[in-house]
Order: structure tokens, then C-alpha cells, then sequence
């Protein structure tokens, strides 16, 4: 059974019904930044299960490994660090975290 609940026209943007495995999982399976759709959906925190959110498909997602910083992921990417940060509306990144490149 699909979660899926409506595909927007540009087949980017989509709502979906957060599943029994979590908010996680849903990002996970649909290719979505976590803060950016805690963003994109003006909220605090994750979203609960049952919950229908707004969902963005990432064009390129990089999870935050142990060693890097944000200055390394910015010029491994050629992205402003400010530009990283605001577009995933967060302040710092942090190991295991996954961003969407701007």
C-alpha cells in the first residue's frame, strides 16, 4: 500500500501520509532532504505518523559523514556555505545528517 496521496504536475512536489516506519523512511524512500521538508512544511519537528505533509524529490542529497565539515562539503560541491545552510533551512550540519545540494 502507497502513502502517496497526490502528485503536483511538475512530479516534484508531492503529499504523502508519513507511514508506520516514520518520517525518516518516508524521505529515505522518496529521494527527500529531512529538513527541507520540515521546512517546506513550516514545521518544528518531525512529523508524526498519520501525518500529510508536502514532499520535495531532491535533485542531489548528500549524507554528512564523520570526517567532513561544511567547509569540505561546500567546495566538494562548489556551493556557497551560506547558500547550503539557507537552503536547507538549518544553522550547522552534523555527521550522518543528509542535505540536499543546492
Amino acid at each position: 500500500m502507497t502513502n502517496l496521496l497526490f502528485l503536483f504536475d511538475d512530479c516534484k512536489k508531492f503529499i504523502v501520509r508519513i507511514g508506520e516506519d516514520g518520517f525518516m523512511e518516508e524521505c529515505k524512500k522518496h529521494s527527500a532532504a529531512p529538513c527541507r521538508i520540515i521546512a517546506l512544511n513550516g514545521l518544528n519537528e518531525e512529523p508524526q505518523v498519520g501525518a500529510v505533509i508536502v514532499m520535495e524529490r531532491a535533485q542531489r542529497l548528500h549524507v554528512v559523514q564523520p570526517f567532513e565539515s561544511l567547509q569540505s562539503v561546500c567546495e566538494y560541491y562548489g556551493v556557497l556555505e551560506d547558500e547550503l545552510l539557507e537552503y536547507n533551512a538549518i544553522s550547522y550540519i552534523y555527521p550522518y545528517q543528509i542535505v540536499e545540494i543546492p
